[in-house]
């Protein structure tokens, strides 16, 4: 218990730290912040969802502080272990500040990483692996201003995604973290959107070389559009994001037999009948715009119904906060 009785996450000492955040270089303080976050990234004594109902106000400002500190210091974002580390004071402090003043944090420290060889992305899953449904909330408004391109200089060839731009033959890393389940709409909705009609109405006609091209991740992006815009069809009654859907479906490799592809048409075609919409039609109309790839569209019309239903997928019809949306089933 030697780490939680040096820095003292439940009623910290403040005037030990009234000055912390104002100091410059070094700081013996450095090492008590240093082992209290380094333990909680390794679970032990305190895991992060324990913490997150103890830690106090002012414990955050010290962490937050650290980060600050961190972003200030050529050498202290140089390896990926004090990445994560600066990160992660920065996560578990971000409550204390507002958002704008946490997300010029992450850009910095973004920065530092970047300067030292360091990819963001190794860090977020790191943040991931340990701090798990904490990270996921607090990284949350971080990414989505990656996505719609709110990014410092430095970021910028970081991922083609935080500037409105999607590339298959790219990963797009951790600019769509998460991205499936995040709410609808969502800032990411627009890059994938507008990469989708660029497709299909002729500004990329090779379509086969790009699914060829497409890496796992991108795929996963693409295919996570789909699903998304057949829950976003039954909240509008838009035709048009359903065949936006499909062309996510092509791109994301239903001519190659990808399994979230035929999720993505299954949850499309039962969108298209919620909203009295004839899925075959649209099914024709994307795929004469999506050359070769297209022609698994028609394919699909073929399969016996009882494959393509939402439940012979493994979903089914339910909502969120936000509205009606296709959910995973619970096997019990």
């Amino acid at each position: 218990m030697r780490v939680s009785m040096e820095f003292d996450f439940k009623d910290v000492d403040q005037s030990k730290y009234s000055d912390y955040g104002a100091t410059k270089g070094p700081d013996e303080r450095d090492a008590s912040v240093e082992n209290f976050v380094n333990a909680v990234l390794e679970g032990k004594p305190y895991s992060a969802r324990s913490l997150d109902a103890q830690i106090s106000h002012a414990a955050r400002r010290v962490l937050f502080s650290y980060a600050e500190r961190s972003a200030d210091h050529d050498r202290a974002v140089a390896t990926p272990k004090s990445a994560a580390r600066a990160f992660a004071a920065a996560l578990l402090g971000s409550p204390a500040v507002d958002e704008d003043e946490y997300i010029a944090l992450m850009a910095r420290l973004e920065s530092r990483a970047l300067e030292s060889g360091i990819h963001p992305d190794a860090v977020v899953l790191e943040l991931d692996r340990s701090l798990g449904e904490t990270a996921a909330a607090l990284l949350t408004p971080w990414l989505a201003r990656l996505a719609d391109g709110r990014r410092s200089a430095a970021e910028r060839d970081w991922s083609d995604a935080a500037h409105g731009r999607f590339d298959l033959s790219r990963d797009p890393g951790a600019a769509f973290y998460r991205y499936g389940a995040a709410p609808i709409p969502d800032p990411r909705d627009e890059p994938l959107g507008r990469f989708i009609d660029s497709v299909m109405t002729g500004g990329l006609n090779d379509v086969d070389c790009l699914v060829a091209d497409a890496t796992n991740g991108a795929s996963n992006a693409i295919g996570a559009y789909g699903r998304r815009m057949a829950s976003a069809a039954v909240r509008t009654q838009l035709q048009e994001l359903l065949v936006r859907g499909l062309g996510a479906a092509v791109l994301g490799g239903l001519d190659q037999g990808r399994y979230d592809a035929q999720i993505t048409m299954a949850l499309l075609e039962d969108a298209a009948g919620r909203i009295h919409a004839d899925f075959e039609r649209l099914a024709e109309q994307a795929a004469s715009s999506l050359g070769a790839a297209g022609s698994s569209l028609i394919a699909w019309l073929q399969r016996p119904p009882e494959s393509r239903t939402t439940e012979a997928m493994g979903f089914v019809a339910g909502s969120d906060a936000e509205g009606f949306r296709y959910v995973r089933m619970v096997s019990f």
